[in-house]
Formats: structure tokens, C-alpha cells, sequence
């Protein structure tokens, strides 16, 4: 629900909300584009302001500059302006949650080639968080690797091995696209798997297979730890 949308293609435009248009908290929906301010930063994300004094959160994930080893503050200084959509609006506790993401302020298709079981040559981590790793796979195109999926010896803490600056190979996983994110692995073992799903299996492939049972109608084979054949 926005003031007025035109829809080209993939692409909506839209205008943001005014003060004369929003009058309370209540009348504040999914979907409204919002033009806020920078009043707080942390590691997460952003605390925001917006039309008179309300105010909404905006994860780090949900930060268009994200591909930036920058720190939070240092790209989003207090007072900056940004446009972002409402993503969710809970009346109970009146948290508002926000989006700057291309694909949700400008309603756009994100323009993935991407596929999962696809092979990167180099990802670059850009931020270092708790849980795991944001990396730039291209411009406008980010992913994320899970702690577990660094590396194949298990990991407790993230190392000088992945802190911001360093080059990875990689291999999706598959998408978060409420987040725009790809899911990436760095492990070797995931990386070197033939395949991960049914689909990347070809007709008249040779594969190696692992005989997990016999019966009476043949054997059952495992290609791989979600396939079996």
C-alpha cells in the first residue's frame, strides 16, 4: 500500500509516504516506502526514525551498501537519509522493520544467473558477524556462509582464515530471497561434491555409488547424503 505505483516490466515505482498521508501508527502497513533517518547504529543494523518520531529497525542484511568493509557507522553515518520499505509491523510491541534492498524499495527482479550446486571461482568477505560471513559474489550481489560452512574441520570461532579482505572459493547452497541473499559454502568437501540435488544429475551420467542395501527388486545406492538411487 503505497501513495501510487507504476509497473514497467519487473519494475514498480513508487513515492514515499508523507506526514499529511501517514497521521498515526496505525494507519503504517507492509508495503509503505518511507523516506527515514539514520538515528542509531550497531553491528546488527540501524534504529530509524521517520515521520515526526516513529521509529523502525533495518538489519544489516537489509543495508544496500552491505559490500563494504566499512564499518556500520562509517556507512551510515546518524542523521543519513535512506529509503526503505516497511517490511513488518507488529501493533503489540509496535516494532516496525525496514528494507533499503534494491529488490524491495524499487520492487525489482533480483537479476540472479545463479543457480544452486554453481561453482564460484572467488567470493570476498566484506563482513565478519558471529553466525557467520558476508561475501560479494558480484556488484549488487551478496552471500552469506553459515559458521558451518567454512570449512570442514569444525570451526568455533571465525579466524584471521575468513576475516573481511579475504578470497574464497564457494559453491550455493541456495537462496534467501526475502533477504537477497545467496547461501554459500566454503567447504572443500561441499565444493567438490558432483552434485547436490536430483536436478544436477544428468541422464546417461556416470557416478559413483555406494550400495546401501540389496533387495529383491535390485540394490538401493546412495549417491550422495540426500541422494540415493
Amino acid at each position: 500500500a503505497v501513495v501510487s505505483t507504476q509497473s514497467t516490466g519487473y519494475e514498480t515505482k513508487s513515492k514515499t509516504l508523507s506526514d499529511k498521508v501517514l497521521t498515526n501508527f496505525t494507519s503504517l502497513l507492509p508495503g509503505h516506502l518511507l523516506n527515514v533517518n539514520v538515528k542509531k547504529q550497531s553491528v546488527n543494523g540501524l534504529r530509524c526514525s521517520f515521520l515526526g518520531g516513529m521509529q523502525g529497525m533495518m538489519h544489516v542484511t537489509h543495508l544496500t551498501d552491505l559490500n563494504n568493509t566499512k564499518s556500520v557507522s562509517e556507512v551510515y553515518p546518524v542523521k543519513r537519509k535512506i529509503t526503505a520499505r516497511v517490511l513488518l509491523v507488529d501493533p503489540g510491541t509496535k516494532h516496525v522493520l525496514l528494507s533499503s534492498l534494491p529488490c524491495h524499495v524499487t520492487m525489482t527482479s533480483p537479476a540472479l544467473e545463479l543457480k544452486k550446486g554453481d561453482v564460484i571461482e572467488e567470493v570476498e568477505v566484506v563482513r565478519v558477524m558471529r553466525r557467520g560471513v558476508f561475501c560479494a559474489i558480484d556488484e549488487g550481489i551478496t552471500g552469506f556462509a553459515h559458521v558451518s560452512k567454512l570449512q570442514d574441520k569444525e570451526l568455533e570461532k571465525i579466524g584471521a582464515n575468513h576475516k573481511a579482505g579475504t578470497k574464497h572459493k564457494a559453491r550455493v547452497m541456495g537462496f534467501r530471497l526475502a533477504d537477497n541473499l545467496v547461501q554459500l559454502s566454503l567447504k572443500p568437501s561441499d565444493i567438490s561434491k558432483p552434485f547436490l540435488s536430483y536436478h544436477d544429475i544428468k541422464p546417461c551420467s556416470v557416478v559413483m555409488a555406494t550400495v546401501v542395501s540389496i533387495e529383491e527388486f535390485g540394490l538401493v545406492v546412495k549417491l550422495a547424503d540426500n541422494i540415493r538411487g
